[in-house]
């Protein structure tokens, strides 16, 4: 049932089209946001071509934002063109456009909501799949989801083989939940104790570095492991990326929060988060606002179709 004056209807569709266009504006701004992403400009500096896929992800983007705006604004024009074959045309271009902004803006709003049950059990799934890789021809090591667990920090840190020097911090390791070791019997917690050869360290990170050395190539396996890790051409690459992130999003831990975080001293206390999760905070922060929008956007151009029809009666 329509309305017994043309210009009730036409302040109607005037205002979702102003809401409609606002949103489309947003859409465009949190474009920008997700696309910008600090961790994204810094993976550019590595690889040219993910500023190619960035840029041509932000255009399409930003065109599917700008569709949304013009179709918005089109509604505007009832105000002053009265002409019913206008109305039909806007409407059947209407039709295919807030069905489409409908569907992704919903899509996107639930994807974006079950990300993290989602990113959970996808870790669960696959954080035990791996592949062996050789760094010489005596070392290997397991590559797994979590590169934390492949090269073995909560198993050698703060151990014989990584001792640790003596923090305020050291409760944080002893209480629940307990650093998980393979062997503990073999790798005990080692925080400050008087009981063992120096160096002592701070981070894995040094551990590693230092264990390396020729000096220390006695037989045993970690510093076998180590020397071969740190003779790996890609180490600095690594290095960089794992101190980019421990940094960036205070975390430690692909899937689940290490016991240690690779580049960062143990004085900064337990890790408590995992980068995963962290990442996806960041990116879902803009993500999310941007799904939003564009399931709003969708909503007002649905009741401008609505209310259309009624510009189709002769007044």
């Amino acid at each position: 049932m329509c309305f017994e004056k043309r210009k009730s209807p036409v302040k109607i569709m005037c205002c979702c089209s102003f809401f409609a266009a606002l949103f489309g504006i947003l859409m465009i701004v949190f474009a920008f946001l997700l696309t910008g992403n600090s961790m994204l400009e810094n993976m550019e500096k590595e690889d040219e071509s993910i500023e190619d896929v960035r840029k041509l992800i932000f255009t399409i983007l930003l065109i599917f934002s700008l569709v949304t705006i013009v179709i918005a604004s089109l509604g505007f024009c009832f105000t002053w063109c009265k002409h019913r074959c206008f109305v039909c045309m806007y409407g059947i271009i209407l039709l295919p456009t807030w069905i489409f902004v409908l569907v992704v803006g919903t899509i996107a709003t639930l994807a974006s909501v079950t990300a993290t049950e989602n990113i959970e059990e996808q870790c669960l799934i696959y954080a035990d799949y791996g592949t062996n890789v050789e760094l010489d021809e005596n070392t290997s090591i397991k590559i797994t989801l979590d590169i934390y667990v492949s090269l073995g920090i909560d198993e050698y840190m703060c151990s014989r083989s990584c001792p640790c020097i003596e923090v305020d911090t050291k409760d944080q390791w002893y209480s629940d939940p307990p650093v998980d070791r393979e062997d503990s019997s073999a790798n005990p917690l080692v925080i400050g104790l008087d009981t063992y050869t120096l160096p002592y360290f701070s981070s894995y990170q040094d551990c590693i570095e230092e264990k390396s050395k020729d000096i220390y190539q006695n037989g045993d396996s970690f510093n076998a492991f180590a020397m071969a890790f740190k003779s790996q051409s890609s180490y600095d690459e690594i290095m960089k990326w794992i101190k980019f992130f421990e940094d960036e999003y205070d975390c430690a831990g692909i899937c689940f929060p290490a016991a240690f975080s690779f580049s960062k001293s143990i004085e900064n206390g337990r890790p408590t988060k995992a980068c995963l999760n962290s990442i996806k905070d960041d990116l879902n922060t803009a993500f999310l606002g941007l799904a939003i929008t564009t399931l709003l956007a969708g909503i007002f151009l649905f009741f401008i179709f609505i209310i259309q029809y009624c510009l189709w009666k002769k007044y």
